[in-house]
């Protein structure tokens, strides 16, 4: 996808935007592609509605017929950074030993 420059923006037809306001340029192949995928992001139902029908309307063969790939939401943070399995073991032993330790301070057997 060619990059836009401020100026090259400005110089495409507003017909050639998917939404009001020239949101999403649909001027060339690769802009509505962009728009296909990336431009469904966090937007109502009637936007990616009028996204797709403006793609389609100037590219009527783009989108169809392909398989689409549906993107995986973002996860958070604190969701990607779960132990894995030997770091749960790990932890789990080091708790261990250091109750043994304990109990032998205090003069328990084990």
């Amino acid at each position: 996808m060619a990059k836009l420059t401020a100026a090259a923006r400005k110089r495409i037809p507003t017909k050639n935007f998917a939404l009001p306001g020239r949101k999403e340029p649909i001027n060339d192949k690769s802009h509505a592609k962009a728009a296909l995928t990336m431009g469904m992001r966090d937007k109502s139902p009637a936007q990616k509605a009028k996204i797709r029908a403006a793609v389609h309307r100037k590219f009527p063969d783009l989108g169809k017929g392909e398989k689409t790939v549906k993107m995986k939401p973002m996860m958070k943070k604190s969701e990607t950074k779960k132990p894995t399995h030997k770091k749960a073991m790990m932890k789990k032993n080091m708790k261990v030993s250091a109750h043994k330790a304990v109990g032998a301070q205090k003069g328990y057997t084990l």
